[in-house]
């Protein structure tokens, strides 16, 4: 009898809180329900966020799993994010065999934690990672596969957290939104590519006392509002939020056009900065026009945009590309444009093109034309790559290489051997100095050349001639 009970304490550990009986489950064991201290999330909450993820729709009741799929997009690295106020998580999902599925990476405020979904069975509900000491506050989650399986799923059944906790949900019209939720990247409304037409005004926080994103805010001045003012701008996305102040003298009937569809939304109520404003969804991928107007000629204010987090505000223009040669070659450097995926260089031999492409896959901010012929002017542009768009040609900026004049320098020595360097004519006039400063008796007592034929594993050879040795030179100039 006392073996039985043994054993039944080594498979069962009992945790007494408070005078009640805790089951602390072990990572692998199924777990069909919450257990006492804790509340499930289905994998189907609204506050989960999902990226390059599928939906699979389990045979148990109550639950799909979110999956990275294999066929199609097996490439791409699934991400799950959520926020969660509380202590302690726990993550529900499956195990499969090694060829189905794979390691899972968790971060949580920051910092990492692994676990596998790798087991020697199929199996739903199981236990296959916790974290139990988190601070009492709100934490940021997100969830991926290790890059090192591609190809493999990675399956979400549900979330378990503190009892007493809960998840943070996505901010909707009316919520303050001080930052960018997951998913998404902010635009502030001193961007230039914001146009305002008609009687706007702006400022800081620290000039009107408000607490503005970026510390900008553009307004209209007055009421009744002049007419045809409004804001106008592109964006590359699939949705839009704006981000504005809220106050009850400002327009009930604040008025958001894509692509010549109207959606209204409503700017009036108690005076609150950085308010989400206006949002639209389900929009296609692609470039949007927007403007911003309000229908019943109140003020309104302007404060930032938010989009997709792969998206872009547009125009992406190339600004201060410079085209500088050297003896060889033409040095291209601009400045870097935000949301850019790659540049394309083109080169003309007229200021006004036609433009051909000579490298179309530039992913840093400089280029080195090697092909470029001396005594002819180049003319260059950049432009910016970001998914389907293109942008303008930059700025146009020319460069030549100037012809050089090259000669092969002969030198005897009394050893009676003659060494023989090609170089430029300012190499000779650097020669030519140090041989006469030298005979004046000034100067180092020899002068190195450069060996170009370097062998490895040598990184840099140079030969030294010394002064006394010399017995006479020749010069034969000719143009490159």
């Amino acid at each position: 009898m006392k073996n039985i009970k043994k054993l039944v304490l080594f498979i069962t550990l009992i945790i007494v809180v408070g005078g009640v009986n805790v089951y602390a489950a072990n990572i692998g064991a199924k777990l069909t329900s919450p257990e006492e201290g804790w509340k499930r999330y289905d994998d189907n909450a609204s506050e989960i966020t999902y990226i390059n993820c599928d939906v699979f729709h389990s045979e148990f009741s109550n639950s799909n799993y979110y999956y990275s799929g294999i066929t199609g997009d097996s490439e791409l690295i699934p991400e799950i994010s959520f926020k969660f106020y509380g202590t302690k998580i726990r993550f529900i999902g499956t195990t499969h065999l090694e060829s189905h599925r794979g390691k899972v990476k968790i971060i949580i405020d920051g910092v990492e934690y692994e676990f596998s979904q790798i087991a020697s069975n199929y199996d739903l509900e199981i236990l296959q990672f916790e974290k139990l000491d988190l601070n009492k506050d709100i934490h940021t989650v997100t969830i991926t596969r290790e890059a090192s399986y591609t190809g493999k799923h990675m399956y979400l059944g549900a979330i378990d957290i503190d009892e007493d906790g809960y998840l943070i949900g996505k901010a909707k019209v009316g919520d303050q939104l001080l930052e960018p939720e997951t998913g998404w990247k902010r635009y502030d409304d001193a961007d230039s590519r914001f146009s305002y037409q008609g009687d706007f005004l702006s400022g800081t926080s620290d000039q009107y006392g408000g607490d503005y994103y970026n510390d900008t805010l553009h307004w209209v001045k007055a009421t009744p509002v002049v007419d045809d003012t409004k804001i106008k701008f592109e964006f590359l996305g699939s949705k839009l939020r704006i981000i504005s102040t809220v106050f009850n003298q400002y327009s009930k009937a604040f008025v958001v056009n894509v692509d010549g569809k109207e959606y209204t939304f409503s700017q009036y109520g108690d005076h609150s900065y950085q308010m989400l404003i206006a949002e639209i969804n389900n929009l296609t991928y692609e470039r949007h026009t927007v403007e911003i107007f309000s229908n019943d000629n109140i003020r309104y204010t302007f404060d930032a945009i938010d989009i997709d987090e792969d998206g872009a505000l547009l125009p992406l223009n190339v600004i201060n590309l410079t085209a500088i040669p050297n003896d060889t070659n033409i040095d291209l450097s601009w400045d870097a444009v935000a949301d850019a995926e790659k540049y394309i260089v083109k080169r003309a031999t007229s200021e006004n093109g036609p433009f051909q492409t000579i490298a179309d896959n530039v992913t840093s901010t400089s280029y080195i034309d090697t092909t470029a012929q001396p005594a002819v002017t180049y003319y260059y542009v950049v432009n910016v790559v970001k998914g389907t768009i293109v942008s303008e040609n930059s700025n146009v900026a020319s460069a030549m290489i100037e012809n050089t004049n090259i000669a092969v320098l002969q030198i005897k020595l009394s050893t009676t051997d003659v060494y023989e360097y090609r170089v430029t004519m300012n190499e000779v006039d650097n020669f030519m100095k140090w041989y006469i400063d030298r005979a004046n008796g000034t100067g180092l007592p020899f002068y190195s050349f450069s060996d170009e034929s370097k062998i490895e594993p040598y990184t840099d050879v140079n030969e030294y001639l010394i002064f006394d040795k010399i017995i006479w030179f020749k010069v034969k100039e000719y143009l490159k």
